[in-house]
């Protein structure tokens, strides 16, 4: 979720629609280019749109890596790959990937971006609501995230996942996890893990980054 003062709300989307997508918002963007969501208006089907950089767009050895991401993606039949359902050029030249919406494949994708740039072990800490599809969201970090602190979300309204079973999950995709009873253990684990500068991320739910602004600021936050 955006908040009034994110600027991805106000970032202009680069063509109103790519094929039956229409294009809203800017989600994610790193050093390749940016990702935008998008929806099929007639079915409600929700998709991620990636598009290089206008300034790579000429680039030979970016457009290669570009579009080799998806040729390769779309060769790995498995359940926690994203899906790639088209891939061309906007009218600027730019190249566009269509992907299948998964919540933590964009923001894997901004990670990875920022990695290639600024190269810092990342770390995640995660907790999430029981519907919320957990495998599909942490397996896009495999090969990225170091190590996973899994936590359980309190005076959540809806069941949340067990940590410990969330744990099970990141290990079952590829991920080095543990867990533990609330955010400041996790943020102290991941202090702990590994000295030096290092990327830590709150993720799976807004309550946790709620909770570290309560933290800091001594205001208890609401689940959600």
């Amino acid at each position: 979720m955006t908040g009034a003062g994110d600027p991805r709300k106000k970032a202009p989307v680069p063509v109103q629609s790519i094929g039956n997508f229409v294009l809203d918002r800017l989600v994610a963007e790193g050093g390749w280019g940016r990702v935008y969501s998008a929806e099929h208006p007639a079915i409600g089907r929700r998709v991620a749109v990636k598009v290089l950089r206008a300034d790579l767009a000429s680039n030979n050895e970016a457009l290669s890596r570009f579009f080799n991401e998806a040729r390769a993606a779309n060769q790995i039949q498995n359940e926690h790959v994203v899906e790639i359902l088209d891939f061309g050029q906007l009218p600027s030249g730019q190249p566009y990937i269509i992907m299948e919406w998964l919540g933590g494949r964009a923001l894997a994708q901004t990670l990875a971006d920022l990695e290639e740039r600024s190269p810092k072990p990342v770390h995640l800490i995660v907790g999430m609501m029981g519907l919320k599809d957990s495998a599909g969201f942490l397996a896009p970090f495999r090969g990225l995230a170091r190590h996973v602190v899994t936590v359980p979300i309190p005076g959540a309204h809806e069941a949340p996942h067990a940590p410990e079973v969330l744990a099970e999950t990141a290990r079952k995709v590829g991920l080095e996890a543990e867990w533990t009873t609330d955010v400041e253990r996790a943020l102290k684990r991941c202090e702990t893990l590994e000295s030096g500068p290092k990327r830590i991320l709150i993720c799976g739910s807004l309550y946790l980054a709620g909770r570290v602004l309560a933290l800091q600021e001594g205001v208890e936050p609401q689940a959600n």
